[in-house]
């Protein structure tokens, strides 16, 4: 017998652990045994949501610029950061906004586009509690929108953003949401100012289709 055979220690020993298996453990919290991964997923997953995102803003500034929707100049550009972008989205359905005016509105709302639920079946117990609460949100938002008598989600935000009052989705003490902007109603508001636009005299270089 080798001198490694002899100091080798059989798995079977008590109180001895394989290899395998504390390898496995290291891998988990010590308190909860959650996987260690699950914390570097998530903020990996955001990390990507964010770099899409902001993908997605500039193919669209860009996309404004080459329909003229956008001033070329950088000086322009900032000028109409300065621009209430909730006081154009509240004058859209009403009245059709300079080319300029409706790229700061477009870009606006693709920032704030709304809540779109994702799939079903990949929902764990926590996040369809949530999701109710979203729900409630959404239905909260559809209500008030038809006893302030506004056309679009945009006018009733104007309004509260005129009053100092919250315009984004913020829990309550109970968790639940006072309003929670959905998709839809985002993709309603474009269709309205799109035609609203579409109907005034069109400028070298209006886009013809959306």
């Amino acid at each position: 017998m080798t001198t490694a055979s002899c100091c080798r220690t059989p798995l079977s020993a008590p109180g001895v652990m394989p290899y395998a298996k504390t390898k496995a453990a290291r891998r988990r919290h010590p308190k909860d045994l959650t996987s260690l991964a699950a914390s570097r997923r998530v903020a990996r997953q955001a990390r990507r949501r964010r770099d899409r995102a902001l993908k997605r803003k500039k193919r669209l500034f860009n996309q404004l610029i080459e329909f003229g929707l956008m001033p070329r100049a950088p000086t322009e550009q900032k000028a109409l950061t300065t621009l209430d972008p909730y006081e154009l989205r509240a004058k859209g359905p009403i009245e059709a906004l300079h080319p300029h005016h409706f790229g700061r509105a477009l870009f606006h709302l693709a920032r704030k586009r709304g809540f779109r639920s994702g799939r079903k079946d990949l929902q764990t117990e926590e996040s369809e509690k949530e999701s109710g609460k979203i729900d409630s949100g959404i239905k909260s938002l559809r209500t008030k929108l038809v006893e302030a008598n506004c056309k679009t989600v945009g006018q009733y935000l104007a309004e509260l953003h005129e009053k100092r009052e919250p315009v984004l989705a913020r829990p309550r003490s109970d968790g639940s949401y006072p309003i929670y902007l959905a998709r839809e109603l985002v993709a309603d508001e474009f269709d309205e100012l799109w035609q609203i636009r579409k109907c005034a005299p069109t400028e070298t270089g209006w886009p013809r289709t959306r």
